[in-house]
């Protein structure tokens, strides 16, 4: 039987819905999720956040009729999530969480074997649902402050992971980061933030733009198909949380009009389905947990080989900006400089903190490569190399 799952406890405000893994262990301070069904694979966990979360009978449609399931000046955007396992993997390091209250949400795909991807990624979705919950909603963050917070809270996770991994005597251990904060001031803008390869596309009407960019050695030497390159050249990250104390997150602006999507996904997605097909399935009609199920359903349907995870927000009509002075302006002490908001892509290193422990889970190990990527750019025979010898 399927599982679908959702979580939703008193100890949530109502403005904040989490979900992380189905088959992770519970943690002490959160509840065992309640379990439904669901008709996508043995493995499926779903989430439509509003402003009260409820749980559905087995078979039954959960999707929001139409934007406005977040309170506050964030009542025009519509939130889903589904992750699933995949076909091939025995569990699942994919995690996501949904904050629709303060207009943000989060995609993280773990990396590093057994009892460590999945732990990885749990850790960063606990350490943003710690931060959020800090806020009261009725007083929205700032753009520059929820940036500055949300890369807080990243080095929070990143350093415990790295700690983590330290004491363990691990290497490779983290998680990719990927997620959007909507912008209270001017609600038809929002900031894509991420470390790795998870994704962030805009989709408007046909047209689908991917507005971040992968952290990987594949995007690093100019290759859009990691297919022509050699086998021990793929799925290399070079940036992600767990590496080191510290992570750079890059942020990168972007517009959205009304009747839009925003998809964030792990590479579980985009390694089944291309970005043409991905806009032919997200139609302007389709609410965003009927979108998050035919892009799952889709990826399952290319062959799943990987645990696959994608949150859909739709935009309704555009609201009033809201005023300044109403805005929480508060920044993390001590100052974490938040991501820079340029046109094109840039850093920022944000401060060092700790995060707690959390339970241990399984899954393969995913390649972090950093030395092996120093040296082939350094040699300028390396690049014809890899493609010459492309086949597996």
């Amino acid at each position: 039987m399927s599982h679908l799952s959702y979580l939703s406890h008193p100890s949530y405000p109502s403005h904040l819905s989490y979900l992380s893994h189905l088959s992770h262990p519970s943690h002490p301070s959160h509840p065992p999720p309640l379990l439904s069904a669901c008709a996508l694979s043995a493995h499926c966990v779903i989430v439509v956040p509003r402003f009260e979360m409820t749980a559905h009978g087995t078979n039954e449609s959960i999707a929001p009729e139409t934007p406005g399931g977040a309170p506050g000046c964030f009542a025009h955007l519509a939130f889903a999530g589904l992750t699933d396992t995949g076909l091939r993997r025995a569990n699942n390091e994919d995690a996501f969480a949904v904050f629709p209250g303060h207009g943000a949400c989060f995609v993280a795909d773990g990396m590093g074997g057994a009892a460590d991807g999945e732990v990885a990624s749990q850790a960063a979705v606990d350490a943003l649902a710690e931060m959020f919950q800090t806020f009261p909603a009725e007083k929205p963050l700032s753009p520059e402050a929820k940036n500055a917070w949300v890369a807080d809270a990243a080095n929070k996770a990143s350093s415990w992971i790295f700690e983590r991994s330290k004491k363990n005597g691990k290497t490779g251990t983290g998680t990719t980061l990927a997620g959007v904060c909507f912008d209270p001031a001017e609600p038809g803008r929002a900031v894509a933030l991420h470390a790795g390869d998870s994704r962030v596309y805009h989709v408007s009407g046909d047209k689908i733009r991917l507005v971040t960019r992968d952290h990987s050695f594949a995007n690093e030497v100019g290759v859009e198909e990691e297919s022509k390159l050699n086998p021990e050249f793929r799925n290399i990250i070079l940036r992600a949380l767990g590496l080191a104390p510290r992570v750079e997150m890059d942020a990168t602006p972007f517009q959205f009009a009304a009747g839009d999507f925003i998809l964030v996904c792990s590479d579980g997605l985009t390694r089944m389905v291309d970005d043409a097909t991905i806009a032919s399935l997200v139609k302007p009609g389709d609410t965003p947990e009927a979108a998050a199920r035919a892009l799952l359903a889709k990826a399952l349907e290319n062959g799943g080989r990987d645990n696959v995870t994608a949150v859909l927000v739709k935009a309704g009509a555009l609201p009033a900006p809201r005023p300044a002075a109403e805005l929480e302006a508060n920044m993390p002490p001590p100052v974490a400089a938040p991501p820079r908001t340029a046109e094109t892509p840039g850093t920022v290193e944000t401060a060092d903190t700790g995060a707690r422990e959390t339970p241990e889970a399984k899954k393969p190990a995913r390649v972090f490569w950093i030395p092996l990527l120093a040296a082939a750019l350094a040699v300028g025979g390396a690049v014809w190399f890899l493609f010459t010898r492309g086949a597996e």
